[in-house]
């Protein structure tokens, strides 16, 4: 890559209303835009320009005294934004959700602080001294600071690889120390231990065979699918014959009008336990009524393949979803009587009912009385995961329902996982485990 010698811009001084002076010079662009650095609050013009010089050393050079050797001129955000964030997009295959939830957490807790900087002075103290304002100042939760530590460690080694930044010690960049009593109140407020066989009850109890998120809701638990991926099931998922069910596409979190391949490409086989295969079958048929009674009225679906989207999306088979029989039908399960599909979103307001609070998001007040104060609707699927855990349910066939990357189990080492293949007869050994996870009330 050549390098280009850095030209300093002129550091200027302006006297401010309140009589104080301020310094302000020219910064790198960022995402295409001239910034400004500036700082006020001096007494005279002259410890303003002096602090100003300073400022501008540090800004270009980072205190290196030559600057040639750190001379890639892009900002920390358009580093991210334009280099790595889409790389690794591509290379780790990322789906949208997963995508668009680390640009948040760049947006929301990195840019605001480093953003304007330029990557090649990127250094781990930086980087600790924004780790711990967050955590410390901000309480933001440990989870929350620990994998954001993870990305930014991975960006500052795609840095280094790719000549952006000169070096990066991981040694000097620790995560930072957990405050225990901090911990433990976190540990009670996002709880995502198995939800208590009593609870469930309740909750079902309130969100019955009639309701609109019982069938997501019962996928989750009773096939360990993720709440976008149970939406997105359709008739044609369903092999009832062999009882297997198939997840093979979710419902994307930046447009409720396309779905794409499960995370990870992760599509995969589950094998209905006997409720799980008697509530499809209710589905289906009920479904099948529906459409006769509406008959012209019912609203038919069907899928396009999405153009015109970036290579992270063709990754993932994104497609359209369309009225007018411009595409393949499809038969979705969670719809209303009429044919309109039910989204992931309508699950945010069963998980406010079951917190005991509006239906509206707005509304911060407390309605009734809370059902569980610790669900979410990631709960089910930790209540699938861990219910067969402790049911004996080895590591890998816990890992492959999931639809998890392989992973090493503790009598297996990770190289030999990866040849461990199971057979739908081998999962299907499986169906009466699972359906003691959870036994619905007849």
């Amino acid at each position: 890559m050549a390098r280009k010698r850095r030209e300093i811009p002129v550091v200027h001084v302006k006297e401010r209303s309140n009589g104080r002076f301020a310094y302000f010079f020219e910064g790198i662009k960022v995402n295409g835009k001239r910034t400004q650095i500036s700082k006020g609050g001096f007494a005279s013009s002259e410890e303003a320009l002096a602090a100003g010089e300073i400022a501008i050393v540090k800004y270009y050079f980072g205190g290196q005294e030559k600057a040639s050797e750190c001379d890639n001129m892009i900002s920390v955000e358009d580093f991210v934004t334009k280099i790595f964030m889409p790389k690794q997009a591509e290379l780790k295959h990322w789906v949208p959700n997963t995508r668009d939830g680390y640009e948040k957490k760049f947006r929301n807790n990195v840019f605001p602080t480093i953003g304007k900087e330029i990557i090649g002075n990127l250094s781990p103290e930086t980087l600790t001294n924004l780790l711990d304002n967050l955590y410390y100042d901000k309480k933001r939760s440990f989870s929350s600071v620990s994998n954001l530590h993870s990305l930014l460690l991975s960006m500052a080694k795609y840095a280094v690889k790719k000549g952006y930044l000169e070096s990066f010690d991981r040694d000097e960049f620790p995560v930072p120390k957990r405050d225990e009593d901090a911990a433990m109140e976190e540990h009670n407020e996002q709880n995502r231990d198995p939800v208590p066989a009593e609870k469930l009850d309740a909750i079902f109890e309130r969100f019955d065979e009639n309701s609109s998120v019982f069938l997501p809701m019962v996928i989750s638990l009773l096939a360990g699918a993720r709440i976008g991926e149970a939406c997105a099931i359709a008739v044609e998922d369903c092999d009832f014959e062999n009882r297997l069910l198939h997840i093979r596409r979710q419902f994307t979190a930046d447009n409720k009008f396309q779905i794409c391949n499960p995370k990870n490409n992760s599509k995969r086989v589950v094998p209905m336990c006997d409720s799980l295969y008697e509530i499809l079958k209710a589905a289906v048929e009920k479904r099948e009524r529906n459409m006769r009674e509406w008959g012209g009225n019912y609203i038919r679906t069907y899928l396009k393949k999405a153009n015109n989207t970036p290579t992270y999306r063709n990754l993932h088979g994104f497609y359209d979803i369309n009225y007018d029989e411009n595409g393949n039908e499809i038969h979705f399960l969670n719809v209303t009587e009429y044919g309109k599909i039910i989204y992931p979103s309508v699950l945010k307001h069963s998980a406010r009912v079951i917190h005991g609070y509006s239906t509206n998001p707005k509304n911060k007040r407390k309605k009734g009385k809370a059902i569980y104060k610790y669900y979410n609707n990631h709960s089910l699927r930790h209540t699938f995961a861990s219910r067969l855990n402790s049911l004996g349910v080895p590591d890998y066939v816990i890992s492959a329902l999931l639809g998890h990357k392989k992973q090493a189990s503790q009598n297996a080492s990770r190289t030999t996982q990866k040849y461990i293949h199971l057979s739908n007869e081998d999962l299907l050994k499986y169906a009466p485990i699972i359906e003691k996870v959870y036994t619905f009330k007849r």
